[in-house]
């Protein structure tokens, strides 16, 4: 039987050092699930999924964590803002699902 993610209102070390740099650049995010399945360390990774209404960030590096930003969100800006944070070899992917 796999491992279930819990939701949390904390964050891991990777995700908090992201939410914090949202945070400070006027975004609104907010912690979602802590996956346990990989705890191991490591260069910060970050997927960005973004959907009508909600746009997802997945902080991997040390454990995976979802952050969430509710509502209409510039997605160039957001990039741009980890790009600057992280470098631009930290953004793995940008899926863009809005209809």
């Amino acid at each position: 039987m796999g491992r279930k993610t819990t939701r949390h209102s904390s964050l891991t070390q990777n995700g908090a050092k992201v939410a914090k740099i949202l945070t400070k650049e006027g975004f609104f995010p907010h912690p979602g699930e802590i996956s346990a399945r990989a705890g191991g360390g490591g260069e910060i990774r970050i997927k960005i999924i973004a959907d009508d209404g909600r746009t997802r960030i997945r902080v991997s590096g040390g454990g995976v964590q979802q952050i969430y930003i509710y509502g209409s969100v510039s997605l160039p800006e957001l990039v741009e803002t980890l790009s600057n944070a992280f470098g631009s070899g930290a953004i793995e992917s940008v899926v863009a699902k809005r209809d």
